[in-house]
């Protein structure tokens, strides 16, 4: 595949005190920027304003600074779903890898866009929701 975004990982920082791009100096500005060793630092994308509450500021930039991780355990799904869908024959080994592959690449990518609690958060509100009728 050949991407045209700026390759992962993505990290975000408060970038309200950054001399790097032209802000109203009122406002509160999260950098989203590449943390591979080439381009360390470089601002992928910059969340102005105070439109929203800070703590919804920050999902969004862990959100969008998630985006490639996001993006790859999408393609494993994806990958799976087309060796699947071919019926190719595959050995348990091989079906195990892949499993274990996607796993790891959605839990990373869920991690890094939800924050290290998603899962106890995710199950807080299934009980929230009280007993599911069937």
């Amino acid at each position: 595949m050949n991407a045209k975004h700026t390759p992962g990982p993505w990290g975000w920082s408060d970038a309200t005190n950054s001399t790097e791009y032209d802000r109203d100096e009122m406002e509160r500005h999260l950098g989203i920027h590449a943390e591979d060793p080439g381009r360390n630092g470089s601002w992928v994308a910059v969340i102005e304003g105070d439109v929203f509450p800070l703590d919804e500021q920050e999902a969004n930039a862990r959100l969008i600074a998630a985006s490639p991780e996001l993006l790859a355990a999408v393609l494993k799904a994806e990958e799976i779903s087309a060796i699947c869908g071919r019926g190719e024959p595959m050995t348990a080994t091989e079906s195990m890898k892949l499993s274990r592959d996607y796993e790891m690449l959605r839990h990373k990518a869920l991690t890094k866009a939800l924050g290290p609690d998603w899962q106890n958060a995710r199950h807080l509100a299934a009980a929230d929701d009280g007993p599911n009728p069937t």
